[in-house]
């Protein structure tokens, strides 16, 4: 790595480091998920704080330390304001972003993830709370664009299951349960022979649907019980490959009454 790194990147969090210091975890465009220091940014006049809060999308400059790397500078791009004025907006981001953080590992950059994670944050910067529709999903928009982001994330990071064939026995038979443990769908006779510890409801609609997701985003004609299972894979695929349940599923929940 050069003395010095000049990249985008999307804070995903901050904690207190030492007196009036910031330990910034970033995802960034070229090194993937990293975590560098702000010195003094909780002093009263440091000039770094507003520019590295959690959400934005913000251009760096990191200095390479003996011990931990330096925020030497930052730039902030886009600080996604609408997006937290929007509380179920704000919980969905918040979701997002620390799923990416507790799934990916530090120095390991990948384009797609990083166009996903900020094309996301574009969209619920945007996205509109239509609360006074009948339908189910429209009810909640932005839930479903963190959805999509956590299954396509799942995907590319290598946890994509299988949903062509039953993942017991290998032939293409009505879909019955999605198994966590063998990473796919079942039918309805393996599930009667195999144990698993995390298994949900998955009828032929809802594989379908969550097939579709990894090229195209949902649409409002939706039937609410299949979106409801599909919402309970997408989630529980997440939570078992995190292993700790995440801090902000509880918010997600409660904002978007998805599951």
């Amino acid at each position: 790595m050069p003395s010095y790194l000049t990249t985008n990147t999307i804070v995903l969090r901050h904690d207190t480091f030492r007196e009036k210091d910031r330990r910034v975890l970033l995802y960034t465009e070229t090194r993937g998920k990293m975590e560098a220091v702000a010195r003094s940014a909780l002093a009263v006049c440091s000039k770094l704080a507003g520019h590295i809060e959690p959400l934005s999308l913000v251009r760096v400059m990191i200095a390479q330390g003996r011990v931990f790397d330096h925020i030497a500078g930052a730039v902030l791009v886009n600080p996604f304001k609408y997006l937290r004025r929007n509380f179920r907006a704000y919980t969905c981001a918040s979701f997002i972003c620390e799923a990416t953080y507790r799934l990916i590992k530090p120095e390991e950059p990948d384009g797609y993830i990083y166009h996903e994670l900020t094309d996301a944050l574009h969209k619920l910067n945007t996205s509109l709370h239509a609360a006074s529709t009948d339908d189910f999903w429209w009810r909640t928009p932005e839930g479903g664009i963190a959805l999509v982001y956590i299954w396509r994330l799942l995907a590319q990071l290598g946890y994509k299951p299988e949903l062509t064939y039953c993942i017991i026995c290998k032939t293409a038979k009505d879909s019955a349960y999605f198994d966590c443990d063998h990473g796919g769908y079942v039918c309805d006779v393996c599930a009667r022979t195999v144990i698993s510890r995390a298994r949900y409801a998955l009828p032929n609609p809802a594989r379908t649907l969550l097939q579709e997701l990894f090229a195209h985003d949902m649409q409002p004609n939706i039937d609410a019980q299949t979106l409801k299972q599909c919402v309970a894979v997408i989630v529980q695929h997440l939570l078992y490959h995190t292993e700790k349940p995440l801090y902000s599923t509880t918010s997600f929940r409660y904002s978007t009454n998805l599951f």
